[in-house]
């Protein structure tokens, strides 16, 4: 009688076992299921913002270079004032078509203002700016657009200065612009002082890199400023 007891306790420790590591293979499953959901949602959230993040920067490049009355032509050189956010590679000068830089002047109610946009590393954008606007985590692909804008006084449009004006200051746009390649420059001024755009975007996202929605190749836009003066 003992002995069938024992053989009976010792079935039910078996069962007890088996149904234990049946739990633990379920378990383990949910578990690679949950962070599976969790680095999917993560993706998508990414992807979201970065696709809002390019919707804006797009619509506010366009709609100042529209604006333009004046375009500085390709291969010209400019050099900032001493600013902060506009030194790349030790240098303020900067060329058009050489380097990711592109300097238009718009028209205003009051007058008219410069503007240029160009491109930094994120470790040249950390290295010029105070701890409060630095970037939180320096990605070494990340590219961080950057404005100047200065207002001018009229007249400008028909002379505009030989460099960017001080008294501005240089503002970020986005810090998820991925490097331009040698064959899709971010501007090229074209000879009737329109400009090509190209913007690329990513983001990191762990070990992975994030697109946009859609998007292996550069947002394209192609821009000729409605107030620039008739060609002969």
């Amino acid at each position: 009688m003992n002995s069938n007891a024992s053989r009976s306790q010792g079935v039910t420790l078996v069962e007890l076992l088996v149904g234990l590591g049946l739990i633990g293979v379920v378990l383990t499953a949910l578990n690679s299921l949950t962070i599976s959901s969790m680095q999917a949602s993560g993706l998508l959230t990414a992807r979201s913002r970065l696709q809002s993040d390019a919707v804006i920067a797009n619509q506010l490049i366009a709609a100042r270079l529209k604006e333009s009355c004046a375009v500085y032509p390709q291969n010209a050189s400019l050099t900032y004032p001493a600013i902060a956010g506009t030194v790349h590679g030790g240098s303020r000068t900067w060329q058009v078509g050489a380097d990711p830089f592109v300097a238009f002047v718009i028209p205003e109610d009051s007058g008219t203002r410069f503007i240029a946009y160009h491109l930094l590393t994120a470790a040249e954008y950390n290295a010029q700016m105070p701890a409060e606007q630095q970037l939180p985590a320096v990605e070494e692909s990340n590219r961080v657009l950057m404005e100047y804008s200065v207002s001018l006084p009229t007249g400008t449009c028909a002379a505009p200065p030989a460099g960017p004006p001080s008294g501005g200051n240089a503002a970020l746009v986005t810090d998820h612009v991925r490097q331009p390649t040698a064959t899709e420059p971010l501007f090229v001024v074209q000879d009737d002082l329109s400009v090509t755009v190209r913007l690329r975007y990513a983001t990191g996202n762990g070990a992975q890199v994030v697109l946009p929605a859609l998007s292996r190749g550069p947002y394209l836009l192609e821009l000729m400023g409605r107030n620039l003066p008739l060609s002969d």
